[in-house]
């Protein structure tokens, strides 16, 4: 049985599909945006945990690496979510959450 191929081009979105982004962050998508906010706070607290206790500096090194990229992601992500949070909360309602950051050497 052979299968035919889509007459439709694959460049072309459709409509109502991956178009454009939804105007609002479902509960659950929320729920999966604090859990990986969550982890990524944490291996960037266990890298800077990790490099203290680490002897040799090459390590010690890309340990500080991993947790700064850790943190480079749990910043930008956050900022986006509070980005999105100003756009469409009134005005009166502004994301107040403190910003992270995990302790460097």
């Amino acid at each position: 049985m052979q299968m035919q191929p889509s007459t439709r081009p694959m460049s072309t979105p459709t409509p109502g599909v991956g178009s454009s982004p939804s105007e609002q962050i479902g509960t659950k998508d929320l729920s999966y945006l604090k859990d990986e906010l969550s982890w990524l706070i944490t291996a960037a607290k266990k890298c800077a945990h990790y490099e203290e206790e680490c002897q040799d500096a090459a390590v010690r090194s890309l340990i500080c690496d991993i947790g700064q990229m850790h943190q480079r992601h749990y910043n930008l992500l956050f900022r986006h979510l509070q980005e999105d949070a100003s756009n469409s909360a009134p005005k009166s309602m502004s994301p107040n959450a403190p910003q992270m950051t995990a302790p460097r050497h």
